[in-house]
């Protein structure tokens, strides 16, 4: 367990000030909500829970840092991002979180993304439309082969 004590708060902070990352970018990494990263930061939290005390450890060591450095060398330009409806961000986080709720049913995890796999590709066929193959594919007979 990792307790929060001033210094380690302002240790992450500093941490992900230094390598210019957001509260969601580290959240999402270390398997929290933003607003979880904030109240660490801000004292807010007493102890960090079990699950996650020791990737917070190696992230406040720097054992990340090569990561987060290669991850954001490329920053997209401002005009080709869209910005994403809240109706598609509370959908996003819900399959998260349930994500995360069956950590400890890994066969049920499976199943939501496949599922959500699924529906994703149902309506990428919906917008791609009709559409027919160039060639088809055969596969090749066993008859005339020695």
């Amino acid at each position: 367990m990792l307790e929060f004590t001033p210094q380690v708060c302002e240790r992450l902070k500093q941490k992900r000030l230094e390598l210019r990352i957001s509260y969601c970018t580290l959240g999402h990494f270390l398997g929290v909500s933003w607003a979880t990263v904030r109240k660490w930061e801000l004292g807010k939290t007493a102890v960090c829970q079990h699950r996650y005390s020791q990737r917070v450890r190696k992230f406040l060591n720097g054992d990340y840092d090569e990561d987060f450095e290669r991850s954001t060398t490329y920053q997209a330009p401002a005009s080709s991002l869209r910005p994403i409806s809240p109706a598609a961000v509370a959908c996003i986080r819900k399959l998260a979180s349930c994500y995360r709720l069956l950590s400890s049913r890994p066969d049920l995890q499976k199943e939501l993304l496949t599922e959500a796999s699924l529906a994703v590709s149902r309506v990428l066929r919906q917008l791609a439309g009709p559409w027919k193959p160039i060639f088809t594919f055969q596969e090749p007979s066993s008859r005339g082969v020695s």
